[in-house]
């Protein structure tokens, strides 16, 4: 039986230490000579945000806000990818990375979906490292996907 690691996702919440997660997964990557794919979740609004924004907002203004919102995004995650790219010249980060995807919905399940859909081998995201009661209060997207994972979950600490 051979052991690969083909396919890898990754997750970042964009954060201010994001960066040194993604340095783990660029480095896994290139080990395994694996493919990367980049994501970020969005937290699907509220019933009450959803509520006053339809109350107030016509629908098309709305759509685009939502549009202009997931450029932006995207934009941020791709300055992200060329500064790394810029600060590591000897690791083909952009010959590694298969796909970047903005999904939304509730994190830890949009995750999960993800690794499912896309063949993942490996999930790499970062662990905010809340306490037992911590999570048991407000929960841990990574503690759930760790939890629940059909693959090897790499976690790296990003304490604040």
């Amino acid at each position: 039986m051979t052991y690969a690691i083909n396919n890898i996702l990754y997750s970042t919440d964009l954060g201010p230490r994001s960066l040194e997660v993604f340095h783990h997964a660029v480095g896994l990557a290139a080990r395994f000579q694996a493919k990367l794919t980049v994501v970020t979740v969005i937290e699907a609004a509220g019933d009450y945000a959803n509520v006053a924004l339809d109350s107030y907002v016509p629908a098309d203004i709305v759509a685009q806000i939502r549009q202009d919102g997931v450029a932006r995004i995207r934009e941020n995650i791709d300055a992200r990818i060329a500064a790394y790219q810029e600060n590591h010249p000897e690791v083909d980060v952009r010959g590694l990375i298969s796909e970047v995807k903005i999904l939304e919905g509730a994190a830890a399940d949009a995750l999960l979906n993800e690794a499912k859909a896309s063949g993942a081998d490996m999930i790499v995201l970062g662990s905010h490292g809340h306490t037992a009661l911590g999570e048991m209060l407000i929960g841990s997207v990574a503690h759930k996907v760790t939890m629940r994972a059909q693959v090897p979950v790499v976690l790296v600490p990003i304490n604040y």
